[in-house]
This record gives structure tokens, sequence and C-alpha cells, in this order.
């Protein structure tokens, strides 16, 4: 079994934990510590470390994507993946191909404009998870709130066959 299985599964374990929990005190987890003063969803006080990248070539290209997405630069994240690449989105879209999966980005993602913060990562040359941050308005206020865990596969020819987003539930108050 892969060290990043065994990795994977405590960041699934920090992911539930942090969901179970309403308003209480400050924990910390991979990025920072999340503010326990907020109910309902899980806020960092102030902006989470971002995390380094394992030498595995799936989190390298990984680590790309994340700073191409900040970058703004939508049409060469489209390129990190194969030709005939799936990504699955937690809204239930599914874009299959390069071109499908560019026009998602340059359309869907670039009218969000998102600041997003690797918090996590976990992976080897052929797979990554990685826990991902970003900027969103939490009671009036732009705070760094936790968003997701992106699981990347990587294909022979080094670009990203598939890629499926696991949105993080809002918790119960």
């Amino acid at each position: 079994m892969h060290s990043w299985i065994t990795k994977t599964a405590v960041i699934f374990m920090a992911v539930a934990m942090t969901q179970a929990r309403a308003a209480s005190p400050n924990v910390t987890i991979p990025g920072g510590v999340l503010d326990g003063s907020i109910a309902g969803v899980d806020v960092y006080v102030g902006v989470p470390n971002e995390a380094a990248a394992p030498p595995g070539k799936a989190c390298q290209a990984v680590k790309r994507y994340v700073d191409l997405v900040n970058a703004g630069q939508f049409a060469k994240v489209a390129d990190l993946f194969q030709e005939n690449a799936a990504l699955l989105e937690p809204t239930g879209h599914t874009a299959l191909g390069r071109d499908q999966i560019r026009a998602f980005y340059e359309k869907t993602i670039g009218q969000m404009r998102p600041q997003v913060v690797a918090v996590a990562f976990v992976g080897d040359d052929t797979d990554c998870m990685v826990e991902l941050a970003t900027k969103r308005k939490v009671n009036n206020e732009l705070r760094y709130v936790l968003v997701s865990v992106d699981h990347f596969k990587m294909g022979a020819d080094g670009r990203i066959s598939s890629m499926i987003a696991f949105v993080r539930p809002p918790r119960n108050a």
C-alpha cells in the first residue's frame, strides 16, 4: 500500500473532525488554525500556509495547476490535461476532453477568479490528492475557507488524465 494512501486517510480524518465540530475552540489543521467562533464552515484565522508539494510528478503538476489558477491563466490550466482527460466537478458537471476542460476553466472558473491555497498534498508520480482553501465572503468579510479535496491522476505522458473534485459540505451549525 502506498504511503500517500495512509496520508490521504489522515487528511480525510482531519476533514471529518472539522465537520463534526460546531462553534468551539480554534483547531490547528494543515494550513493553519481554524476560527472556532464561526459555525457551519471551516474558516482559517488569517491566510493559510501553503503546503510544499511532494517531489512526485503528480503533485508537481498539481502545484503548477494551482499556480496557473491563481494567475488566471485558464487556457494554460487546460494544457496540463491529456487530450482525452476527464474532469468531474462536485456540481455534477463533467468535462470530457481538453476542449471542454478549457471551456469550463475559461468560462466557469474564469468568472469566479478564485484565490486558491493548497494547504495539504499527498501523492506520488501517478496520483495526487490536494486539500484546497479559497477566499470567500464569510459574515461580510473575505476569509479563507476549506473548500475541497481534489484527486488528480496522471497519464503516462505526464499530463493529467483525470481530476475529481470533492467539495466540502457545510457543517451543521
